[in-house]
């Protein structure tokens, strides 16, 4: 039977601590390690981290006494950067020692000190980052570093077992839950009805498709416009692509974009959108669409990956690889405020079931598993050359 003794458990922020909450790994990352330092005497957390001081969003955790500390691994820039990274992390590993030892982007230490979990975000192919040295040895230690691999979703859990070759048996889904400082929406309503969509510019987010399928969605209502909220993956190269789409697009006048804005900003426009179009071709769990859900927005996704999983049947799930799909939603529901209040209610409702209460219960059973006395040793095997 594990030992009832608060457990000792060390995060890597050091890959991730230069994000924002607009990242759906940091924003994780930021709930899971406050609401493990508030849960009383059952954790203690160390953050390693590359910045002298830590971000203000993890206060929260350090006012908790000596629940939660902060140690300072400042960052290597020279040759052979990753694999300093993962020699100075199994240094520290084996002379500070710790219950747990949690990874939340992928460095994995060489030989194993403690027991190790990590969480597994999303798999999408890269045939430039999987040809890779350090993705290579990544894949590698998923196979014998890992005791645990904790997956945002069935769908993540699911392409690690066809794509890495991670036993079931080693997995844990964990959904993350909805943050606290996105609960509250005032409906601070825009002057016109409006779509919602995230601005990020990444290839699988697919927002090309979305403006294809904006002329057809424009005509139903001159009033109506298309607003794009954050600014993620946006480079000079993307931007200049984006903007000449943009131009050939009839009605681009009534696409707005936002730039950064808040949590307070963002949830009153979740609250206030008529639609929310999330076109995004693969997701390891879709932290935008859980969001809108839990405003009770209308909400409109791919019928695939982790968005079927999260959005159910309080979700319209169209093929979004398809602009006519997407137009053709948008346009029934337009035309339909009857069902596009029945879907928001039924949105809102289902996305109470994600919580971050929720996600820490969840992660702190899988610390007591690692931890608990049991056969067989995972350490065994050589690195990859």
């Amino acid at each position: 039977m594990a030992s009832a003794r608060p457990l000792q458990v060390a995060f890597d922020l050091t890959q991730i601590d230069n994000q924002t909450l607009g990242s759906g790994q940091y924003r994780y990352a930021v709930d899971l390690v406050n609401g493990l330092a508030a849960t009383g005497s059952s954790v203690r957390v160390v953050l390693l981290g590359s910045l002298p001081q830590p971000r203000d969003e993890f206060v929260p955790a350090l006012r908790e006494g000596d629940r939660c500390r902060y140690v300072a691994l400042p960052p290597y820039h020279g040759p052979g950067y990753y694999y300093f990274d993962v020699l100075r992390l199994s240094a520290w590993l084996a002379v500070n020692r710790v219950d747990v030892f949690h990874q939340l982007h992928t460095n994995l230490p060489l030989v194993k000190a403690c027991p190790v979990v990590v969480t597994g975000y999303h798999y999408y192919y890269d045939a430039a980052l999987f040809a890779t040295r350090p993705h290579r040895y990544y894949r590698w230690a998923l196979g014998h570093r890992a005791d645990l691999v904790l997956t945002i979703s069935d769908a993540t859990r699911d392409d690690f077992h066809a794509h890495y070759g991670i036993p079931f048996e080693r997995m844990r889904t964990v959904h993350p839950g909805l943050s606290s400082s996105l609960s509250v929406g005032t409906i601070a309503r825009r002057p016109r009805p409006y779509l919602l969509s995230p601005y990020n510019l990444s290839g699988p987010k697919n927002l090309r498709a979305l403006i294809v399928a904006w002329p057809s969605i424009a005509e139903t209502d001159p009033q109506l416009e298309l607003v794009l909220y954050g600014y993620a993956q946006v480079r000079p190269d993307n931007e200049a692509e984006f903007e000449r789409l943009l131009a050939e697009t009839r009605y681009a006048d009534r696409i707005h974009r936002t730039g950064h804005i808040t949590d307070a900003e963002l949830a009153d426009l979740f609250a206030g959108c008529t639609l929310f179009v999330f076109p995004t071709t693969v997701e390891g769990f879709g932290y935008p669409l859980l969001e809108a859900m839990a405003h009770g927005a209308c909400c409109v996704a791919r019928d695939a990956s982790a968005m079927r999983e999260i959005g159910g049947d309080a979700v319209c799930l169209v093929e979004t690889l398809r602009p006519e799909a997407i137009a053709r939603a948008a346009i029934d529901l337009l035309a339909d405020p009857d069902r596009r209040t029945a879907l928001g209610a039924r949105a809102a409702e289902r996305a109470r079931r994600f919580t971050v209460e929720e996600m820490i219960r969840k992660t702190v059973e899988c610390y007591r598993e690692v931890t608990a006395p049991r056969s067989g040793d995972l350490t065994a095997g050589q690195a990859p050359h």
